[in-house]
C-alpha cells in the first residue's frame, strides 16, 4: 500500500526542512511528499527545492486560503492509497508509517492515528506524551472523539489534534474533505465526518508524531500562525448534528452537547479577552451577562491557584474544571 504525505506550508522557511526530511527518513518510504504552498511570501519554496529527492514535489495554491484549503489541494493531487498529514513545524519518528500502515492494513481500517509526542520546539526536546491511558491499539468511535474535546482549560489533550493516516478511497467514496471556511477545528470536523460516515478507526498508544506546542515550557513557538475563529467551530457543531442526526445515539448526543457548550465558553472567553484589552466597562458588562462563563473563569483561576500550591508543596496535579464538574455530578451536587 502506498502513502502520499501532505505538508501545507506558509512562510516556514526556517523549519520546513525538518518536516520533509522526517518523512524521507521513514523505514517504509512514502510514494510522494506533496508540499502545498499556500502562497508563501518568503523563501520557503526555495528551501524545499534544495532537498534533493524525487519524492518531493511542490503544488502551489492559487491564493492564500488557509491550511484546510491547502490540505484539500494536496488530497486532490495525491496518488497514494493513504493520505498522511504532516504540519510544517512538526516531524515524525522513523518508524511511524511502517507502524500505522501495519495497523491499518491488518485491521482493514480507514483511519489510523498514533499517540502524540508534545514537543518543545524552542528547547528541542520532548515535554511528554499526550495521552496516558491508551490501549496498545484500540478501535475508536465518533463518541470517543467528541468525549475527548471539551475541556475549557485545555488541560486534557484534544483528539482533534491527532494526525492520522486516512484511506483515500474512503474519503473519495464519501465525498469528504476539509471544511475550508474553518481556521480552527477543521481537523476535528473531518475526523468526525469520517467516523459518523462509518469509517473504521484505530488509535495506538505508541507515539511517533512530534507535535510542536504553540506555547511550550521554554517559550512560544515562532512558527505558530494559527488563526482562531471559535464561532465557526460552534456553527459546525450544529451542522454536524443536523447532517448526521439519524446516526446519533443518546451518548453521542450528550458528548456533542458538552463539546458545543465548552467551545461556546471558549469563544465567549476569547471575546471577553478582546474587550478587556480595549474597554473595561464593556468587558464587565459582557462578562456580567454570561453566568456560565463567570463560573468557568472562576474554575480556571481556582485550578491555576491549586497548581501553584501543588508546585510549592509537590502535591498531585489539580483536576481540570471538567474533572471537578464530573466529580460534583457524581455526588449529585450539580445537575
Amino acid at each position: 500500500m502506498t502513502v502520499s504525505v501532505i505538508i501545507p506550508v506558509y512562510n516556514v522557511a526556517e523549519i520546513v526542512d525538518r518536516a520533509i526530511r522526517s518523512a524521507l527518513d521513514q523505514t517504509v518510504k512514502p510514494l510522494e511528499i506533496i508540499v502545498v504552498d499556500d502562497r508563501s511570501t518568503n523563501d520557503t519554496i526555495a528551501v524545499v527545492k534544495k532537498i534533493d529527492s524525487p519524492l518531493v514535489r511542490v503544488v502551489s495554491a492559487p491564493s492564500n486560503r488557509g491550511p484546510a484549503a491547502a490540505r484539500n489541494l494536496g488530497i486532490a493531487k495525491a496518488k497514494g492509497d493513504w493520505i498522511a498529514l504532516l504540519d510544517a513545524d512538526d516531524a515524525w519518528l522513523p518508524e511511524r508509517l511502517e507502524r500505522l500502515l501495519a495497523v491499518g492494513e491488518s485491521g482493514a481500517a480507514d483511519f489510523v492515528a498514533d499517540n502524540i509526542v508534545l514537543w518543545d520546539l524552542v528547547a528541542g526536546k520532548q515535554v511528554r506524551v499526550a495521552i496516558d491511558d491508551l490501549e496498545p491499539a484500540q478501535e475508536i468511535t465518533a463518541t470517543d472523539l467528541f468525549e475527548h474535546d471539551h475541556d475549557f482549560e485545555f488541560r486534557i489533550f484534544s483528539w482533534g489534534l491527532l494526525k492520522p493516516i486516512l484511506r483515500k478511497s474512503f474519503l473519495d467514496s464519501k465525498g469528504l474533505r476539509y471544511e475550508q471556511t474553518m481556521r480552527s477545528g477543521e481537523d476535528f470536523t473531518l475526523y468526525a465526518e469520517m467516523l459518523l460516515s462509518g469509517a473504521k478507526a484505530f488509535l495506538i498508544s505508541d507515539a511517533y508524531y512530534l507535535y510542536s506546542l504553540p506555547s511550550a515550557p521554554s517559550g512560544r513557538s515562532p512558527h505558530s500562525r494559527s488563526k482562531h475563529d471559535f464561532s465557526v467551530v460552534i456553527a459546525m457543531s450544529d451542522v454536524l448534528r443536523e447532517k448526521y442526526k439519524d446516526r446519533i445515539d443518546a451518548r453521542l448526543a450528550a458528548a456533542m452537547a458538552r463539546r458545543r457548550k465548552t467551545w461556546t465558553l471558549i469563544h465567549e472567553a476569547n471575546v471577553a479577552r478582546g474587550y478587556r484589552r480595549s474597554n473595561l466597562a464593556q468587558y464587565a458588562w459582557y462578562v456580567g451577562t454570561k453566568p456560565d462563563l463567570v463560573r468557568a473563569l472562576f474554575g480556571r483561576v481556582l485550578g491555576r491557584a491549586q497548581d501553584r500550591l501543588r508546585l510549592s508543596t509537590r502535591q498531585p496535579r489539580a483536576p481540570s474544571t471538567a474533572q471537578r464538574l464530573a466529580l460534583l455530578q457524581s455526588r449529585r451536587t450539580l445537575v
